[in-house]
């Protein structure tokens, strides 16, 4: 099983790595009455006032056998009507991918948003997931947001005002929120996306774009600390498509036991411009080695923005093999031992 697997085949971006939790934080289809939601189980969503009730429905569901439907009744008043889910625990600073599906008649300034609480479930920010839209419309809606610090808890809130004289319906479904496997360490000149239009593979893959920038410095996206051991082989993979980039590389990133980086390597060297190219690359962790990264780097065009997509990057342990002369054999090279 890989250390690290992120395959964006269906999901928006899926790693699953041995020491590490299923990124998935909230995953609803509405195929059953419960939602699981990491590390507990609770209901779907919670209706906050009565001026709208909810139910599953068949008959016209937006995928599958069910969605959520919301029906809001006529009323003279601006208070909104919302429906939101518990506390959902996450960590701070961290990014999550957040995508959900909306069906909608005769709404009133319906939208989404995703709130962010601290350890005492004090809100300390919210951010837009869909703006506010009124009439008739069918829409997915997909962003990448960062948690603040502080943060210990998320949900996400559905809101929308009644209409005066008539009644309004909403359809939710596919509602999901996952951490990213990469950081975006430079939010000020990167941004990050799922690519569903041209994926490199499968339904997406991770879009990264690089505003343009008069700067020699390196704008870096990372995976999380990955648990490794010492004196390993590992294999490290990934496919790059990339768009008029500037020394667009990749290395693998080793640290101690207080996360004090001890050695790095190439996946792959800089390179620019247009290309679309697999790779591969078999390194042995070092003495003291406690953790890994994998990191991809580039540098910004000081006239024209960039980009690249990744998908299906893996890291795995490699089996050491010795032979009569005790030499280590590492595909694809090998090494005398001291």
């Amino acid at each position: 099983m890989p250390l690290l697997f992120i395959a964006y085949q269906s999901v928006n971006g899926l790693a699953v790595a041995l020491a590490h939790n299923n990124q998935s934080v909230l995953n609803l289809d509405f195929e059953s009455q419960k939602v699981s939601i990491s590390p507990i189980l609770i209901n779907l969503f919670h209706s906050i006032n009565n001026e709208s009730s909810t139910s599953l429905k068949k008959s016209t569901s937006v995928f599958g056998n069910n969605s959520l439907r919301v029906d809001i009744k006529p009323a003279n008043t601006t208070k909104w009507k919302t429906i939101s889910t518990d506390f959902i625990p996450v960590n701070e600073n961290a990014d999550y991918d957040f995508s959900l599906y909306l069906s909608a008649k005769n709404v009133n300034q319906l939208h989404s948003k995703i709130n962010y609480f601290d350890s005492n479930k004090t809100k300390i920010k919210s951010v837009l997931l869909s703006g506010g839209r009124s009439g008739t419309f069918e829409e997915p809606y997909n962003i990448i947001k960062s948690s603040p610090n502080g943060t210990k808890y998320m949900n996400l809130q559905i809101l929308a005002r009644a209409n005066p004289n008539m009644s309004s319906v909403y359809f939710i479904d596919n509602v999901k929120m996952e951490k990213v496997p990469f950081k975006n360490n430079d939010k000020n000149f990167l941004s990050t996306s799922t690519e569903t239009n041209r994926p490199i593979s499968g339904n997406n893959s991770l879009r990264v774009d690089i505003k343009a920038g008069n700067t020699t410095k390196w704008k870096t996206i990372s995976t999380d600390f990955i648990p490794v051991n010492e004196n390993a082989s590992y294999n490290a993979s990934l496919y790059i498509s990339a768009k008029n980039v500037n020394q667009l590389h990749s290395k693998i990133n080793y640290y101690d036991s207080n996360k004090t980086k001890i050695k790095s390597t190439f996946i792959f060297d800089g390179r620019n411009g247009t290309f679309e190219e697999h790779y591969n690359k078999v390194d042995s962790s070092p003495n003291g080695t406690k953790y890994m990264k994998l990191q991809i780097l580039a540098r910004a065009n000081p006239n024209m923005s960039s980009s690249y997509l990744i998908d299906n990057v893996k890291i795995e342990n490699v089996p050491n093999f010795t032979n009569d002369d005790n030499e280590i054999i590492i595909y694809p090279k090998c090494c005398k031992l001291n």
